[in-house]
């Protein structure tokens, strides 16, 4: 039987309703995140797949339908406990978001064990472990105006793992990222994922969906295609994905 780490059921989100201005970014929706599961969302610009991503990440809330972590809903949670949740189970890695200029990159790095005051020891012995992973650990004294764009991600990356979440949720991670270490990146989040550890990834790249197990493709705020790899080599897998989306994009014209 399945073990899911996250369900979601009949999400929806309007924004603005009950006004004349309502916008339905995503219809009655569901998804399924099995245990080691590593899941691409893909789709055109505007298709829900934000949207999707900030509810099942429990950064925004929906219409309507609920959400059940670890087989347990989220009305069921308190305030107190979704943020412990979100903190130390779900790591968040994106190209938008920033390091603090007045923090070192492994203070940068610590904050979400920081955050759960976790032991100092501990903390620097972890923030060591994924700087390593990520090839970035020279640089862990330095502030981030004295670093690289590929660094400055890269310690993105160690922040959203640091904590050893249960899942990533990574929205476009490798967007400023140049080929060659977008693919280390990618093969960092497939390692971890071989581990155990969740990936629900955001992007418009075939090339890193192929990275997954499993891709979600949406239209118009709806789920209208889920291609999973199953015993396909990556090629095959990439071509398939190449093969959907070209055959949405036809559809347009």
């Amino acid at each position: 039987m399945a073990e899911y780490v996250l369900e979601a059921s009949n999400l929806s989100r309007i924004y603005n309703k009950d006004t004349e201005n309502a916008f339905e970014a995503l219809h009655p929706t569901e998804v399924q995140i099995e245990k080691g599961d590593f899941v691409a969302i893909m789709g055109p610009s505007g298709a829900g797949k934000t949207t999707l991503v900030m509810i099942l990440s429990l950064l925004d809330k929906p219409t309507t339908g609920r959400i059940k972590l670890d087989g347990r809903p989220t009305y069921d949670y308190s305030e107190k406990e979704l943020a412990n949740y979100r903190n130390e189970s779900l790591g968040f890695i994106s190209m938008d978001l920033i390091l603090w200029p007045n923090l070192t990159i492994e203070e940068n790095i610590a904050l979400p064990m920081t955050i759960a005051k976790k032991n100092k020891a501990e903390i620097k012995a972890r923030v060591l472990e994924v700087a390593k992973l990520c090839g970035i650990e020279q640089i862990l004294k330095k502030k981030p105006d004295k670093c690289s764009g590929g660094q400055r991600q890269r310690a993105i990356v160690c922040r959203g793992i640091v904590s050893n979440p249960k899942f990533i949720v990574a929205d476009e991670p490798t967007g400023n990222l140049d080929s060659k270490n977008s693919h280390e990146v990618l093969g960092l989040f497939q390692q971890l994922n071989q581990q155990g550890t969740g990936v629900l990834l955001v992007t418009h790249d075939c090339q890193v969906a192929s990275y997954s197990t499993k891709t979600i493709y949406i239209e118009d705020g709806k789920i209208s295609k889920v291609l999973e790899r199953k015993d396909r080599s990556q090629q095959e897998y990439y071509e398939e994905l190449v093969e959907l989306t070209s055959d949405n994009i036809e559809e347009l014209f």
